[in-house]
């Protein structure tokens, strides 16, 4: 993240932050529950990697590296399904945190802190070594009318500015947070060919109220509280069953509210709430969810990853004061679905 300018940034003067994390490694336990040729687990464990930050001015008079390879912690969740012979395909979502990096700079005017955290999310290819085979059953049926339910987690990377004459600071703004939601859809199949349209809508708490800039002391501060409370899609779905299995790529139409409320001083002087289009795409895995034979055979479980873009605003905040933010939001949720034709079953 080169992006972030603070301290005015106008006028000759202003703070750059570059960060970088270089490499970072993992060593968890897993424990899942596998259905047939599907296994959907949760991860958890040791988390390190090597974070370099660099803070600089546009005189020269700053320009302070920290750098250090950190240790943390890691969870998340995932499915991996069975794809023939000893391959399985796998998407997961991983949260890390390797702690706060501090510094001192070389001027002893001012300390750095930086907490690191990341949401990944990742798809990837295993061979298993040793042990049988997987024979892929028989295509399974996807036809027909769905519904289904989900809930999932969020988190975005919002390139967003403020500027007047004398302004110009640029920063990001992620909000993140969980939500839940309800989806429809309709399947149509062609052999292992499988292709349809979904519509979906979420509701949740996805906010950022940490961002602070122009100097956060005294009175000459600006804060932000940027919130993404709720957004739906309307997508095509193409895909390629393996056996009881979907894999399978979406993309679409894309909505949702984004609302942003600015402070000066500790007084609250504007708020910007829009509601906002653009597009989806993402990708996912489907499979027959029959848990402890709890669940019948019209019965599914998804586990789908969405990069969802509703473009950027500029809207005035103050006299002459301009405020810009672009919202982008990557989202991983896992829902059930119920299949109102014939049941997702292998075709004979």
């Amino acid at each position: 993240d080169n992006r972030t300018c603070t301290l005015l940034c106008a006028a000759g003067f202003g703070v750059n932050v570059n960060q970088k994390l270089d490499w970072f490694g993992t060593a968890r336990g897993r424990v899942g529950i596998a259905t047939g040729p599907v296994l959907s687990y949760f991860t958890g464990g040791f988390a390190y990697g090597n974070v370099k930050s660099r803070v600089s001015d546009f005189t020269g008079v700053i320009n302070d590296s920290f750098s250090s390879t950190r240790t943390g912690w890691t969870i998340g969740s995932g499915v991996e399904a069975a794809l023939g012979g000893n391959w399985t395909g796998k998407i997961e979502y991983l949260y890390v945190d390797l702690g706060t990096q501090r510094g001192l700079s070389s001027l002893g005017t001012f300390t750095f802190n930086s907490q690191v955290r990341e949401h990944i999310f990742r798809a990837g290819l295993n061979y298993r070594i040793g042990g049988a085979s997987y024979a892929p059953a028989p295509v399974a049926n996807w036809s027909g009318w769905y519904v289904g339910g989900n809930g999932g987690s969020g988190t975005a990377l919002n390139k967003s500015s403020i500027r007047s004459a004398n302004l110009g600071e640029r920063f990001n703004l992620s909000p993140d947070g969980y939500f839940g939601g309800v989806q429809a859809g309709y399947n149509w199949q062609a052999g292992a060919i499988v292709y349809g349209l979904e519509a979906d809508i979420q509701g949740g708490l996805l906010k950022d109220n940490y961002a602070c800039g122009m100097t956060c002391s005294a009175n000459a501060f600006v804060s932000y509280n940027q919130k993404m409370q709720w957004f739906g899609t309307v997508r095509g779905r193409v895909g390629y069953s393996v056996g009881s299995t979907l894999f399978y790529a979406t993309g679409g139409f894309a909505y949702g509210g984004v609302k942003t409320d600015l402070n000066f001083a500790n007084v609250a002087v504007a708020s910007v709430s829009r509601t906002r289009t653009g597009y989806a795409v993402g990708g996912g895995i489907e499979s027959p969810f029959d848990l402890f034979g709890l669940f019948g055979k019209n019965w599914t479980s998804k586990t789908e990853y969405l990069f969802i873009d509703l473009g950027k605003s500029t809207d005035t905040v103050a006299v002459g004061t301009t405020f810009t933010t672009r919202a982008q939001e990557h989202t991983l949720r896992t829902g059930l679905n119920y299949h109102f034709n014939t049941p997702v079953v292998a075709k004979y």
